[in-house]
């Protein structure tokens, strides 16, 4: 799951020496793309902090993990997102196999395998002793809304549109 940014220059009105020194720097825009990876990078976790922007995530139906915020019980997803510059491109993105579902959402059969659950009350009554019971694999029907994190926001454009002008023509 990534997002992908490359730089195309068109018919520009230039003197020639600046349009060769634009054309040089567009040739190799390894470093702009590392700070906007960088920029990427911070404002994906400010989504996480706010818990979703422009929109608030949907909340969890049973809050957990910390002070019961969304996509945050253990903070590896938020903690996987990394970004990749080259001349050519810029990826921003994450290889956590579930963080589609979580960018996208999704509705539809989950198997679930089969496992031990320790069961430690019954009946809304706490059990004097624990009791171990074995779960058989079934298959359940799961609908988890989109929560997307990685964004564009509206103030990341226009800090890139504004560094890639000024990076093209020398800053």
């Amino acid at each position: 799951m990534a997002i992908s940014i490359s730089i195309e220059i068109g018919d520009l009105d230039l003197p020639e020496a600046l349009m060769r020194r634009t054309a040089a720097r567009a040739a190799r825009p390894r470093p702009l793309y590392e700070e906007f990876g960088e920029r990427f990078k911070t404002s994906i976790e400010q989504n996480f902090r706010v818990q979703g922007r422009p929109q608030k995530w949907a909340a969890l139906k049973r809050p957990r993990g910390k002070r019961g915020k969304v996509l945050a019980k253990t903070g590896r997803l938020k903690n996987s997102v990394e970004a990749s510059a080259s001349d050519r491109a810029l990826q921003v993105g994450t290889v956590v196999e579930y963080a589609a579902v979580h960018q996208l959402g999704y509705t539809g059969p989950q198997d679930v395998p089969a496992h031990l659950r320790t069961i430690r009350q019954a009946f809304g009554r706490k059990l004097k002793k624990p009791k171990t019971v074995s779960v058989r694999g079934h298959s359940r029907y799961v609908s988890i809304p989109a929560r997307p994190f990685i964004l564009i926001q509206p103030d990341d454009e226009r800090y890139l549109e504004r560094r890639a002008v000024e990076f093209l023509l020398g800053d």
